[in-house]
């Protein structure tokens, strides 16, 4: 078994193996490479185990350097997750025992593993990985034609009433199809995220290269509320890969709160991956500690469990413990009274720093 690192020139071969196994996500893709490489330029490590000339086993991961944070390596940064895809432990325990070797070379901190499935106890062991559970994952299976079913009785009746509404003030759903109704998306994001949680968003370049992907199964999607005046009053950001949905952004305006356009939002989005056979909506990664969130996701009929979070100490002593919703909260206040204009200048300088 040989180990290949992933270029222009074999890439392909990446793409055929991922896009051949069930568990893999949009984030193994070649194109949430390319894009994470070229809005923050974090240096991609994507190797693959081959045997007999045969794919058998693939590790994305990510070289950072932040100002705030030092040297990092992980399989996939901020509020996602992917990890090694593999046909044997021995691959596995192949392709992490290579990172590992990357890490001690680059003079990393540590390496954060957040995997789709456990890896190998045997395998954590041998390469002196620790567990470090954390986070959750939230993830709507979508078996059932009446989608509504899977939703808490008192949600479902909030929905009928939102509806009711929303016919009454004559607003209305649309997918967004050009790039003006992004830049609304983004600035009602800024916006939100200032106000309501004191943070800084991902660059509007993220969203835009994100917006330009469109292949047969791996293509993204923004849906849009409406007023009745067709102003932008919310809106969602969806990943789509082979036949899996995830929930990656939403927003909405404050001025329409009473509304309720993301949950109503987030409704419209269910029954289109019902009606397109998506059986997967990943409502995304959750702090234990969010209760509110967590709640929220449990009210659409989500199945809730831990992310399998692993990290191999380099230069660290202990795990990491810094966790995205209490980080930094006196540093946020600020943010609230900053100008919109100022934080989307601040946020492609910031954001790679933060992970």
């Amino acid at each position: 078994m040989k180990l290949v690192r992933v270029t222009s020139k074999n890439e392909a071969l990446w793409s055929q193996y991922i896009e051949s196994k069930n568990k893999s996500l949009f984030f193994h893709t070649i194109e949430w490479k390319n894009v994470v490489e070229k809005v923050y330029g974090f240096k991609p490590l994507y190797f693959m185990a081959v045997d007999s000339n045969k794919v058998v086993g693939v590790l994305p991961a990510f070289f950072t350097d932040s100002t705030l944070f030092g040297r990092k390596i992980m399989t996939t940064p901020f509020n996602f997750y992917s990890g090694p895809i593999y046909e044997s432990q021995l691959a596995c325990h192949v392709l992490l025992r290579n990172l590992n070797q990357i890490g001690k070379l680059l003079k990393v901190r540590y390496i954060e593993y957040k995997n789709l499935e456990k890896i190998s106890t045997v395998s954590c062991q041998k390469l002196n990985i620790s567990d470090n559970s954390h986070y959750l994952i939230s993830e709507l299976e979508i078996s059932n034609s009446d989608y509504r079913q899977l939703y808490g009785k008192r949600l479902r009746k909030n929905i009928r009433t939102l509806e009711r509404k929303f016919d009454k003030h004559n607003f209305s759903f649309n997918q967004i199809k050009e790039i003006n109704g992004l830049i609304d998306f983004y600035d009602i994001m800024v916006r939100s995220l200032r106000i309501k949680h004191n943070m800084i968003p991902q660059p509007f370049r993220l969203f835009e290269e994100l917006f330009n992907i469109n292949k047969n199964n791996l293509f993204t999607r923004l849906y849009g509320a409406y007023d009745s005046n067709s102003n932008l009053i919310g809106g969602v950001f969806c990943l789509f890969f082979r036949n899996q949905a995830t929930y990656a952004w939403g927003t909405s305006d404050l001025n329409y709160s009473k509304f309720s356009p993301s949950t109503l939002l987030i409704d419209n989005l269910i029954n289109i991956c019902s009606k397109e056979g998506f059986r997967k909506l990943d409502f995304g990664v959750t702090s234990p500690v969010h209760d509110s969130l967590l709640n929220f996701k449990a009210s659409w009929g989500c199945k809730t469990t831990k992310l399998p979070y692993i990290c191999k100490l380099i230069k660290d002593k202990n795990l990491p413990s810094m966790d995205y919703h209490t980080s930094f909260t006196n540093i946020r206040k600020p943010y609230e009274i900053l100008p919109d204009s100022l934080i989307k200048y601040l946020s492609p300088i910031l954001v790679k720093h933060l992970t």
